[in-house]
């Protein structure tokens, strides 16, 4: 009796522990199901939004940094200079030059206090490079200063011209011979600069006579002096005014002689200037 009543206790004990196991398990399936039916608490939701704060934050921090690692020019442009090596942290100390690539080049010139009344604003200049002296490419000036710089006595004033077509050939920072011409004529009467004379007071050229024979039967060129009124002086050819006609013969040196022609003749004065980018001074350019 006794051992029947043991074993029955034994059985009744395991099956307590399975029902409480059951229980258990009947008691987490119905929170999971409430949960469902119920949704999420109010901590649970403002636990999880501020999580996306702080991971919000952290991902604006992060793209700010990446923001900062990049360099990006204003404009569209040609680095220029850049001292940093790749993979090198830059910094406020860190310059790098660019030239705007959207902007003209410009040339920068210095001009003497005696020659700057004759310059003005939409001048067309010839600019020529130490480098390449036959390739002379156009521009016009944009600005004169009004103020002037003095070093050593002298003083000069800034003139900068615009390039006015693209070119290969230029670099910021460049020298340059700057012609700025200040007047031009066409189709007028024109002798080489080295055919005028003076007389006393009077300008003019020496025109050929008819030849004569001296007492040893040599031949002799009779020369006569004719005053003219000049104009414009590009350095080479000297316009006539009044005093010549075209095709006339004059002597431009002691045995040679040459024909008046009609021709464009320009004044201006040569500058040297240093290029560069807009407001910079310079190309070259500009």
């Amino acid at each position: 009796m006794d051992s029947l009543t043991s074993a029955k206790n034994l059985k009744n004990g395991g099956a307590s522990k399975a029902l409480v196991a059951a229980q258990a398990d009947v008691t987490s399936a119905q929170y999971e199901v409430d949960q469902q039916v119920q949704g999420p608490k109010a901590a649970d939701i403002q636990s999880a939004q501020a999580d996306i704060q702080i991971a919000q934050a952290q991902l604006a921090s992060a793209q700010a940094d990446l923001n900062d690692a990049a360099i990006v020019a204003p404009v569209d442009a040609v680095v220029v200079s850049c001292p940093l090596e790749l993979g090198q942290d830059s910094d406020s100390n860190s310059i790098i030059t660019i030239t705007p690539t959207e902007d003209k080049l410009e040339v920068a010139a210095s001009i003497d206090q005696e020659d700057i009344s004759q310059c003005k604003v939409g001048q067309k200049v010839d600019i020529t490079l130490d480098s390449y002296p036959n390739q002379p490419i156009s521009g016009t000036v944009n600005s004169v200063a009004l103020q002037g710089t003095t070093t050593e006595n002298v003083t000069t004033y800034e003139v900068k011209a615009t390039v006015d077509q693209d070119s290969d050939l230029l670099r910021a920072g460049m020298n340059a011979n700057v012609n700025i011409i200040v007047a031009q004529v066409s189709n007028v009467l024109t002798v080489p600069s080295e055919a005028l004379k003076t007389s006393g007071t009077q300008t003019g050229v020496t025109v050929p006579e008819k030849s004569t024979t001296d007492n040893a039967g040599n031949a002799v060129t009779n020369v006569r002096f004719i005053p003219v009124e000049t104009g414009l002086d590009d350095g080479t050819n000297v316009e006539i005014k009044s005093g010549l006609e075209e095709g006339q013969e004059v002597i431009t040196g002691t045995n040679s002689t040459t024909t008046t022609t009609k021709s464009s003749s320009s004044s201006g004065f040569n500058l040297v200037g240093g290029g560069g980018s807009p407001g910079d001074g310079g190309p070259p350019p500009n």
